[in-house]
């Protein structure tokens, strides 16, 4: 039942307002508890707590609930009783995926469900149907648009954008599968951050052009006069998926897709600038940091391939004002390394892999969902002692890369990287300690068979048999950590945090940090970690400061003035 009033801005106004209602409704009692508890974990004053549905979800997705020991399902219903009091004083929330609120021509429709991943994407939208009292045979583009703005505008979902494109995607499925399905397909509009054209888009001759010059990139050419090693493959690939966006946004700019014929084209400096600028503009004025790789690309080119020195010079000139963020580490990074100033966080990520190994032990049988949570604990234990690339990490392969060496306790293992799989392009090797030597063991014993088809040499294995893949087990590894510890992290951050430890125990030893991370010279070390540097100097002086109070105060005792002393 709402309650008449204005309504509350902030959780602090909606908790008085509860607080004054009378009798011991118990779910209110409950509701109150859930908003105090909300304010500790976003670690704000319930007044800067804003009510506003579009306000509130960027905070509710930024926090951390392990990090007060909240569990998941602890956490489900405390945002489930905020929803609850923002609905009961006048907040219009769209309420979450509700079966139970269809009407009975969408259930009837959605019992036609073609399986119950779509079911399950259609659900929310059924509901809202059923509240607004539109018809499965009156749906048109037009409510799946207010369905999205509902969503966007009128809910504390994460992700209101997947859900309404994964409705359409799931509407039009049924509609090409299900013949008593309501025969309207909707359009659905290309996400924003697809924004490349098909090679086949443009004209041919620009695509002979660029695997013309990305063939000469894979050839060691030392008689040029810009002398260079081939690319790698991934390099090479890397590159074509660059010239493939810089031609889309030269297009995007404005310039007709039948004129980008060349690299040349692409290389002229008003082009060029054109297709940047376009770039910037998808970001809302922010400019990235791939901006200055682009420039990059298109100065060198520019220069050994379209023989333009003119536009070389200028566009290196660009790429030199545009990489302004590559000489530090980047912000984001930079503050989630802060979360591990704290000692107890530093605990919580190294001794993940342990716990979570120890509970899946106390396990009779081994679920796919305890053998996923243990081999995400091994991902942090190797990415932990052996900061790798995720991409190295998801093909690591017994016999190839994990070399064991000896038996029982004289066993030793190794992880041996080749030249060409490695960015540096130089052979990796490094022994693994002993204690995650003997959870490596564990887990291939007991947890990869229930995840690996039978034979399989990868370590981390995808459900259908052969490699991870990076992005998606990147993501999982994250979301493990943040779930068992509440600490925001990247598998590659875990590359940034063992240059910052490291140098937290022995300061001047830089050297060791660059060969474990692999840098060419010294020079890129020390510029990634000079604010770890900064950050201790400071402390040295604010040490200094404090012993300097302590021993002003010993010789000389402060003596406090009564008021209306000299009188």
């Amino acid at each position: 039942m709402a309650t008449s009033g204005p309504v509350p801005q902030n959780l602090r106004e909606l908790l008085d307002r509860l607080e004054n209602e009378p009798g011991k409704d118990r779910k209110v009692v409950e509701t109150r508890r859930a908003i105090n508890q909300i304010g500790l974990l976003l670690r704000k004053p319930l007044q800067n707590i804003p009510t506003e549905p579009v306000l509130l979800r960027p905070l509710i997705k930024a926090a951390t609930p392990a990090s007060l020991e909240i569990t998941s399902a602890r956490w489900s219903r405390l945002k489930s009783l905020l929803a609850f009091g923002l609905r009961r004083y006048g907040i219009d929330l769209q309420p979450a995926r509700d079966v139970a609120g269809h009407s009975p021509v969408w259930k009837a429709l959605a019992s036609l469900a073609p399986d119950r991943a779509s079911f399950i994407a259609l659900s929310r939208f059924m509901s809202f149907c059923s509240r607004e009292g539109i018809s499965p045979d009156a749906v048109t583009e037009q409510v799946f648009s207010d369905f999205a703005e509902a969503l966007q505008t009128r809910s504390l979902h994460q992700t209101p954008s997947a859900i309404s494109r994964g409705a359409i995607n799931s509407w039009n499925r049924a509609v090409a599968t299900v013949s008593e399905w309501p025969q309207k397909v909707i359009p659905l509009e290309r996400h924003s951050r697809f924004y490349s054209f098909a090679w086949d888009a443009f004209p041919e001759s620009f695509g002979k052009d660029v695997e013309a010059y990305l063939a000469q990139c894979a050839v060691t050419d030392i008689w040029s006069e810009h002398s260079k090693k081939a690319s790698r493959p991934k390099t090479i690939e890397l590159r074509r998926r660059q010239l493939r966006q810089l031609a889309s946004l030269l297009v995007l700019s404005g310039l007709a897709i039948e004129e980008v014929t060349s690299l040349a084209v692409l290389t002229k400096l008003d082009n060029a600038r054109a297709a940047l600028q376009q770039q910037e503009v998808r970001k809302d004025g922010v400019v990235p940091r791939s901006l200055a790789e682009h420039a990059w690309l298109l100065k060198t080119i520019a220069r050994s391939w379209t023989k333009d020195p003119v536009s070389a010079e200028a566009l290196g000139n660009l790429a030199a004002r545009l990489n302004t963020a590559s000489r530090e580490m980047t912000e984001r990074n930079t503050s989630r390394l802060r979360q591990f100033g704290v000692s107890t966080n530093v605990d919580a990520l190294l001794n993940l892999p342990a716990r979570a190994f120890a509970e899946a032990e106390g396990a009779a049988i081994v679920t796919p969902k305890i053998a996923r949570r243990v081999a995400f604990a091994l991902a942090v234990d190797l990415l932990t002692v052996m900061p790798l690339r995720i991409n190295n990490l998801t093909g690591l392969e017994f016999d190839r890369h994990i070399i064991v060496l000896g038996r029982g306790k004289r066993q030793e293992m190794l992880v041996v990287i080749p030249a060409a799989e490695f960015k540096t392009g130089k052979t990796f090797e490094m022994r693994v300690p002993h204690s995650v030597v003997e959870r490596i063991n564990r887990f291939m014993e007991r947890y990869h068979p229930v995840l690996a088809p039978q034979g399989a040499a990868q370590l981390f294995v995808s459900p259908k048999g052969g490699r991870r893949s990076t992005t998606a087990f990147s993501r999982a590894v994250s979301n493990f950590v943040k779930q068992e510890t509440g600490l925001i992290m990247n598998a590659h951050l875990f590359r940034s945090l063992a240059g910052k430890l490291h140098l937290e125990e022995h300061p001047e030893d830089t050297e060791t940090v660059r060969r474990l991370l692999g840098h060419e010279r010294s020079e890129t070390t020390h510029r990634y970690y000079v604010e770890a540097r900064t950050t201790r100097h400071m402390q040295r002086y604010t040490d200094m400061i404090e012993q300097r109070r302590v021993s002003a105060a010993a010789a000389q005792p402060l003596k406090v003035r009564r008021k209306g002393a000299g009188k």
